[in-house]
């Protein structure tokens, strides 16, 4: 039986079914003759029953002498494999001695050093032990809490479970060259309940953290030779390290506030709620994330390190949304996310990865979310209107015959004999054609908006609540560009057309040719429509209404999914590659486009006039998802890469 098997199979550790029904008919027996004795008198009674002797003494010869047994016979094996000449011996002495390793291993599985990996000690299985230990008598209750040292049964049962790694702890000062880490790593396996425990024993209940736990477990105490003497102590509440705060906290708490201010802009602005309300959580926490460590302060909130509770949740999508449910009725939120502070040196070469904490801060979304007022909104609006009405008369003006016909309105105007419903006729498809594009690009967003309850602000910060994954992001910042694109290649084919069949291209408005050769896309097309070398006629070319559009549509949303800051791409890249990959790939677009300006492959300035935008309004990374441990599926990725390309081809320039 494996020592996991014994903990499964023994919910009281050291009570196995057999004490038990030898134990609980003495204890009831007691307790009738002696109803107001105290705890101490009855397990003073109990432990000098005379019928349990011969059980009290098999039990400690059986967990001393049979270890001490299977030493011997193992040495005795080997000595004799070693002196025997005949092959068949020598194979079924090798044969008893690899089954009594096994009888070994089993008993010590899991054990690496100082680190013993016990199986953890989940909700259901602490409620199983709590369960089982109120149902004893109260003579074994005290039997129990007097063994471990504990007034709180929860507590009791952590140090109960948690004994044989607390020991192996406690034998790290006699142990010649461990590893820091490897301590270290052992003290965040346990629950932070039990670090707790043993910080407030040792009189430093608010003024410890793991590190300053690991360098004073590492200390050699010359007056502490006996380990388990020490852990005595431990369990009786005189806890001897003792542990000073100094400045290495403001230090730790400047350098991870500096990772979250990078990466988790939007965070850093939070107000941070206070260390009682983030502690007052955990005990609702604790069924769903195993908290090992006491809250990390960081700028806009605190740090819960620990592990998913949730089977068959490696992602953390079921724990995401549990969570919601239990932050749902304080003035708190949370957000499962990596930690942004880099992997040491150290820690990479050993293996360890990013790790994902839980982030908790305040519940106001008004200082997560950066929402323009209702007068901005609506000059915002105005503006576009005005931007939108002026590029399709700046259209016409382009246009010789057009431009004439402008001027003689205007002179009309002044004599109050103008007719404008000829100009009227003209503007209206490129007005309407604008604005269905840029109506279906909102509505892009927005359905992916409504399917997963996100709101919606304006076009420039869209997303006003977090979303749920990395995924819902991904599916919002695509769909908007995506549904973009298609309106405008649908007006933008159907502009050529009409333009390439129209016997009259002088009452059409103009578009400047360089526009049309910003994009390999728009050019290519425009020359199968209109012929070869139309781009090479004239600084304009005269052009549908509809296909002028078309062709701005097509620009302003590939822009879109440049991967700069914020951006539809920038929520896009942040999805594929996460925070730190998008900050990568965000800096690697930003070089791409000024060395395609330099070498002129953007002679337009479009890109480079989108990239000051972008660095001026839209810089920071995009606020965090709900859940950004959850990666994004292989059919998103695919389309992703796609979209990439699409956008390469579209804004390199025509030839």
């Amino acid at each position: 039986m494996t020592y996991d098997d014994m903990l499964k199979e023994c919910p009281i550790a050291g009570f196995d079914e057999e004490d038990l029904a030898l134990y609980i008919p003495v204890c009831q027996r007691l307790e009738e003759q002696m109803p107001n004795a105290t705890d101490v008198t009855l397990m003073t009674v109990f432990r000098q029953e005379e019928s349990l002797q011969k059980h009290f003494q098999e039990k400690v010869t059986k967990m001393i002498a049979e270890p001490l047994e299977d030493l011997q016979k193992m040495e005795s094996l080997r000595s004799q494999y070693l002196q025997s000449t005949s092959r068949l011996e020598k194979d079924q002495l090798k044969r008893e001695m690899k089954a009594l390793e096994r009888k070994q291993q089993s008993m010590m599985a899991g054990i690496d050093g100082v680190f013993l990996n016990l199986p953890p000690l989940t909700p259901e299985r602490l409620k199983e032990r709590l369960e089982a230990i109120e149902a004893l008598p109260r003579t074994l209750r005290a039997v129990y809490m007097s063994r471990t040292g504990s007034t709180n049964t929860s507590m009791a049962i952590y140090l109960d479970y948690y004994d044989a790694q607390l020991q192996l702890l406690e034998q790290v000062p006699q142990v010649e060259g461990i590893d820091v880490m490897e301590v270290r790593r052992t003290v965040e396996t346990l629950p932070y309940a039990l670090q707790e425990y043993i910080a407030e024993k040792g009189g430093v209940a608010d003024e410890w953290n793991i590190d300053l736990l690991v360098e004073k477990l590492m200390e050699k105490d010359e007056d502490e030779q006996q380990p388990a003497n020490q852990w005595a102590r431990v369990q009786n509440g005189g806890f001897s390290v003792t542990v000073e705060r100094g400045d290495t906290t403001d230090i730790d708490y400047l350098d991870r506030s500096r990772y979250v201010s990078e990466l988790y802009p939007a965070l850093a602005r939070m107000p941070s709620p206070s260390q009682t309300e983030v502690e007052g959580i955990l005990q609702r926490v604790a069924p769903l994330f195993m908290v090992r460590s006491k809250p990390e302060k960081v700028v806009g909130g605190y740090y819960l390190r620990g592990e998913n509770m949730i089977s068959d949740d490696e992602n953390g999508l079921k724990l995401s949304e549990k969570l919601e449910e239990v932050f749902r009725d304080t003035s708190m939120q949370c957000f499962y996310i990596q930690d942004p502070s880099p992997v040491s040196d150290e820690n990479f070469e050993m293996g360890y990865q990013y790790e994902s904490v839980i982030f908790v801060t305040s519940g106001n979304f008004s200082d997560l979310y950066r929402s323009a007022g209702t007068v901005e909104k609506v000059a915002l609006a105005t503006l576009s209107v005005f931007m939108v009405w002026v590029f399709a008369v700046a259209g016409c003006e382009m246009q010789p015959i057009l431009s004439e016909r402008i001027d003689q309105t205007l002179t009309e105007v002044n004599a109050n004999t103008a007719d404008l419903s000829w100009l009227l006729n003209i503007l209206s498809p490129t007005i309407m054609s604008m604005f269905t594009i840029y109506v279906s690009h909102e509505l892009g967003h927005k359905l992916i908006g409504w399917k997963d309850n996100l709101g919606i602000l304006s076009s420039i910060t869209p997303i006003k609540s977090p979303p749920p994954t990395l995924r819902s992001m991904f599916d919002f910042a695509i769909a908007g560009p995506l549904f973009g694109l298609l309106a405008s290649f649908a007006f933008f084919i159907t502009g050529l057309t009409m333009t390439s069949s129209s016997v009259d291209l002088s009452l059409f408005p103009a578009v400047p040719v360089y526009m049309l050769k910003a994009s390999a896309v728009c050019g290519g097309f425009t020359e199968f429509y209109l012929g070869n070398g139309i781009l090479e006629v004239g600084p304009t070319l005269p052009l549908h209404p509809y296909a002028i559009s078309g062709a701005v549509g097509i620009l302003a949303n590939a822009l879109a999914l440049l991967p700069l800051g914020h951006t539809d791409g920038g929520r896009i890249a942040l999805s594929m590659f996460g925070r730190r990959g998008a900050f990568v790939i965000k800096s690697f677009a930003a070089l791409l486009i000024c060395l395609s300006g330099l070498v002129g492959l953007d002679n337009s300035h479009i890109q480079l006039t989108y990239l000051l935008f972008a660095i001026i309004w839209q810089r920071e990374l995009e606020t965090p998802a709900r859940n950004e441990v959850a990666e994004i599926d292989i059919v998103r990725g695919a389309c992703g890469i796609a979209m990439a390309l699409l956008v390469s081809l579209i804004l390199l320039p025509a030839q």
